[in-house]
């Protein structure tokens, strides 16, 4: 009798949790993840919970601990191999990240998230490979061309790319799949300052935040916006000399055609209220590296 009390009790915890962790509440998620293995060690769902969230947090040591937990169990779910892989990498250890990344794929070459933590492997200091990164997740988007967190991927990808067109429909395709979505919001902010647009940017950016207010990336971008905000006009120069480039390849692009327009008006509204231009611009040479 205790014993199927306690398993109801673990189920309904569980399925509260898994609710939780999939619409990205996860400071309220990890701690019925805690419960869950006070009471259960072995749950495998509530390691990998854990294991997730510790990683996204930055806490590689406590996400590695989960990991490890985790195959000790089982050495042949793939998706513990691939969070693994992620951990591995940002630990710096990313030969061994690889192994465990293809381990991911040959138990499981159908899962599209395999695909895109692949992606993930060709991006970041070191080892960025952009285009091996894409060629994985338009396999991903193969099959399941609704898995929204690629679209968000590919937007960041092609707006460090200067590809404005790209970056603007992949994370439109990524907001309509899931516009509570706080890394799609945070994209759409970036994907905002790259064309000019600081309202829309820091609009963008407070959605992120009240969508998972600890986020420390958006709490950072936030704070940078508003500090550009106090004094825009170098920014504005600067996509200014951005959009003209775009202009110049292409004089028909319509979205820089947009964007410039905006940026144009913004800096002769701000020139008739403010020093003149190049005094600011010497004020916050420092800061924007021009």
């Amino acid at each position: 009798m205790n014993f199927s009390s306690s398993s109801m009790n673990i189920n309904k915890i569980e399925t509260k949790m898994d609710f939780l962790f999939n619409n990205e509440k996860y400071d309220l998620a990890i701690k019925d993840a805690y419960n869950i293995l006070s009471m259960e060690p072995t749950n495998k769902n509530a390691l990998y919970v854990c294991c997730y969230i510790h990683y996204i947090k930055d806490e590689l040591d406590k996400a590695n601990h989960f990991a490890q937990e985790f195959l000790k169990l089982n050495q042949e779910a793939d998706y513990i191999h691939s969070l693994y892989a992620q951990i591995l990498k940002r630990k710096n250890d990313y030969h061994k990240a690889l192994t465990h990344m293809n381990r991911a794929l040959e138990l499981d070459p159908n899962n599209e998230s395999n695909y895109y933590n692949m992606a993930l492997m060709f991006i970041g200091k070191g080892h960025t490979d952009v285009y091996k990164a894409i060629d994985y997740l338009e396999k991903c988007l193969r099959i399941d061309p609704n898995y929204q967190k690629a679209y968000s991927l590919l937007a960041y990808l092609y707006i460090e790319m200067n590809d404005i067109h790209k970056g603007n429909r992949f994370i439109t395709k990524a907001l309509n799949l899931n516009p509570l979505s706080s890394y799609s919001n945070r994209i759409n902010a970036y994907y905002y300052l790259k064309v000019g647009d600081l309202d829309e940017a820091k609009e963008s950016i407070l959605k992120s935040l009240r969508l998972n207010p600890n986020d420390e990336h958006s709490q950072i971008c936030l704070k940078e916006i508003d500090e550009v905000m106090k004094n825009p006009v170098p920014y504005y120069r600067q996509i200014k000399d951005f959009l003209d480039d775009n202009l110049r390849s292409d004089p028909n692009d319509s979205l820089s055609i947009e964007y410039m327009y905006k940026i144009n008006q913004k800096l002769e509204d701000l020139n008739s209220l403010t020093n003149p231009i190049d005094m600011i611009v010497d004020k916050f040479r420092d800061i924007f590296n021009i």
